[in-house]
């Protein structure tokens, strides 16, 4: 939107008079009854101008001819745009809002933010979530000389990470929330860790020992790890067909997506019910 354009406009806005009247709605009139229609006056054409190029203004947008600048700006304020980006990426002011990452492939990938003054010096929000599981690093760049709160130009965003950064609408973008979340609650389970590291939980996977009182057991995990990468694990055996708790487990194959456990029930018979318990953690 802008304002008023015509040979017959003035360059300065006239005084409002003194009001008179009853505050209330347009009519077209009844002439039968005597009832005036109700007359426009330019002052109240002018406020109603004035309110909509508010929202412009606030949002840091150059006044045009766009029929949606309003709503525009109002999504812009409030950071209220969802994005899906699905590789590199030169983000602008009018995504401020959430912006789910998913990625494809295994390539690294960038994300570029806009300059942080690109919104008239006003601040911009994004919220970044990571939900792939593609093999690369995804990257938050600020440019143009911008920084990442005075430290550098570069984010690593993680495996199901959340990143909230703003700008101060003059040259420094902040972080003002990282995390991540966990899922799947029930067992077998997983939790996302800060920097982009998952712990995938089980309880109780059974088994059944054979005629040596052993069991291999294998605790086949919610997600693969997407880099494949496994840092740690620990796991402990029950002989759940008896309270002796003394079974024991011996963890022989970890990969990205499962790990085997022997698991021995001393004085066990064939057909004994035994389970492991435990946890991996990966990226």
């Amino acid at each position: 939107m802008r304002r008023i354009k015509s040979t017959t406009a003035v360059a300065s806005p006239p005084a409002v008079p003194p009001l008179t009247g009853v505050e209330g709605y347009f009519t077209n009139g009844n002439p039968t009854a005597g009832v005036p229609a109700t007359l426009v006056p330019d002052w109240w054409l002018n406020l109603v101008q004035e309110e909509l190029l508010a929202f412009p203004a606030a949002a840091g947008i150059t006044p045009g001819a766009n029929s949606d600048q309003a709503l525009q700006s109002v999504r812009r304020i409030a950071s209220a745009n969802y994005t899906t980006i699905y590789d590199n990426t030169v983000l602008t002011p009018d995504q401020a809002g959430l912006v789910v990452v998913a990625m494809a492939g295994s390539t690294n990938k960038g994300i570029n933010l806009p300059p942080s003054n690109s919104a008239g010096g006003l601040p911009i929000r994004y919220d970044f979530v990571r939900y792939d599981t593609g093999g690369g690093t995804v990257t938050i760049n600020a440019i143009n000389g911008d920084t990442i709160e005075g430290a550098g130009a570069i984010l690593d965003l993680p495996y199901f990470g959340r990143i909230s950064l703003q700008s101060n609408g003059a040259g420094v973008w902040w972080v003002v929330s990282e995390g991540a979340r966990g899922v799947h609650a029930a067992s077998p389970g997983l939790v996302h860790l800060s920097g982009g590291l998952m712990m995938q939980f089980c309880r109780n996977v059974t088994g059944v020992t054979n005629a040596s009182g052993d069991a291999s057991i294998a605790f086949t995990y919610p997600r693969a790890f997407p880099s494949g990468q496994v840092f740690g694990y620990s796991i402990t055996a029950s002989d759940e067909a008896t309270p002796r708790n003394n079974a024991t487990a011996n963890v022989y194959q970890v990969t990205s997506s499962f790990l085997s456990a022997q698991v021995k029930v001393p004085g066990g018979a064939a057909g004994t019910l035994c389970a492991i318990s435990g946890f991996v953690i990966g990226r």
